[in-house]
């Protein structure tokens, strides 16, 4: 009595394919199912899924192996599905050396072209990085620490009633801010104060002077901002 059901005992792997230098475990045995398969007007058309299920590995992995294959031309495309992998065309038993070398040197040079890529791009985000530090460290306000003190008091304000600036805006506050005072930080702190107690959203002229405020010492604006 015959058995109609086929058991499956395993594949084959010729030397070539297991002492190929370019391939992986995951290659090999990927080519060995290929091939077991492989016939005429029969094929291997598993999806990536389903294999890297098999093998336990990730389906990325799978589709990198097959594509390997395709480019060492290890496997082919079936002429009648090109949907379908096929070893069918493939003299296994006659491969050279000098032709595996080839392909690995082809393979080790693509790989070296994509790690250069990889390179340049990183080193060119790393100096966009650098040049993007430089020029905000260049374009950094600068000011005394009493009026740094006040300065950040101006700013917790707005971040407390969700109007904070942008780095831009910050700087384009501060500079209407000392324009108005004509470059008196004495005045810039009063013009400080004053909008925070009207809890204005921006700064204006002193309501008691509209003209320039003389300079106060610096003795005198800690005592401003002691008294408040």
């Amino acid at each position: 009595m015959s058995n109609d059901f086929k058991v499956f005992k395993g594949v084959w792997i010729p030397r070539q394919i297991i002492n190929h230098p370019a391939l992986t475990a995951i290659d090999k045995m990927l080519w060995a199912d290929i091939d077991s398969v492989s016939g005429e007007n029969r094929g291997w058309i598993k999806l990536n899924k389903t294999v890297a299920d098999e093998f336990g590995v990730s389906e990325r992995s799978i589709t990198r192996a097959v594509a390997k294959l395709k480019e060492l031309r290890l496997v082919n495309q079936a002429d009648w599905n090109r949907r379908v992998l096929t070893t069918q065309g493939v003299d296994i038993m006659s491969m050279e050396v000098d032709k595996m070398s080839r392909g690995v040197d082809k393979l080790a040079r693509q790989d070296r072209q994509n790690v250069e890529a990889r390179v340049d791009k990183l080193s060119t985000i790393d100096n966009n990085i650098e040049n993007t530090l430089e020029k905000t460290k260049e374009s950094s306000i600068r000011m005394s620490d009493v009026m740094s003190e006040v300065w950040g008091e101006w700013l917790a304000d707005k971040k407390e009633r969700k109007e904070g600036y942008t780095g831009r805006g910050e700087r384009a506050a501060y500079t209407r801010l000392m324009n108005l005072a004509k470059g008196d930080e004495g005045v810039a702190i009063q013009i400080i104060h004053q909008s925070l107690a009207n809890s204005w959203k921006g700064f204006f002229p002193l309501k008691h002077d509209k003209g320039y405020q003389p300079s106060v010492t610096a003795d005198g604006l800690h005592h401003f901002i002691a008294e408040g």
